[in-house]
């Protein structure tokens, strides 16, 4: 069966919408509900990144200078 125009174009933004979504998750799981957390003081902890992590590691391995 033939998908409509409309269908494509739905089918391809809710993709795009996932892919947001596990870009936010690898970036900062945080990101994921930031409306309703940001406030809090535990709010952006790199522990809870995983990418933060391996950062900082990177980071402290090879100090500027």
């Amino acid at each position: 069966m033939a998908m409509s125009c409309t269908q494509a174009a739905q089918d391809r933004r809710n993709a795009l919408a996932g892919i947001d979504i596990l870009r936010k998750i690898c970036n900062h799981p945080d990101l994921l509900q930031r409306a309703k957390w940001e406030g809090a003081p535990d709010y952006g902890n790199p522990v809870r990144s995983g990418k933060l992590t391996v950062a900082m590691k990177a980071r402290a391995a090879r100090p500027l200078g």
